[in-house]
């Protein structure tokens, strides 16, 4: 069974899904990066299933940006929340 997306998930995703656009990282490029396939980072990149955590910190960090650029700002989530929220989802 797949968890759930929030709206939160959702934008969490197409911020995702604009840095690597902006940055001209494929999806094919950000599974290698992340270990995975490209089937896997399809379903995240389009919002069907939510990012955990380590993942976001893996891809703020391919893309050099700041953890907070990817959660965003509006959502009110601290470094420390997104952590715990993706550690409850397993």
């Amino acid at each position: 069974m797949q968890p759930e997306t929030s709206g939160t998930d959702e934008q969490i995703s197409r911020r995702v899904r604009g840095a690597l656009a902006e940055q001209n990282v494929t999806g094919v490029e950000l599974a290698h990066y992340l270990g995975t396939t490209q089937s896997y980072v399809s379903r995240r990149v389009t919002g069907a299933v939510p990012w955990r955590a380590g993942e976001l910190k893996l891809i703020a960090s391919l893309l050099r940006m700041e953890l907070g650029q990817l959660v965003g700002s509006r959502t009110g989530w601290t470094h420390h929340e997104v952590f715990r929220t993706a550690a409850d989802r397993r």
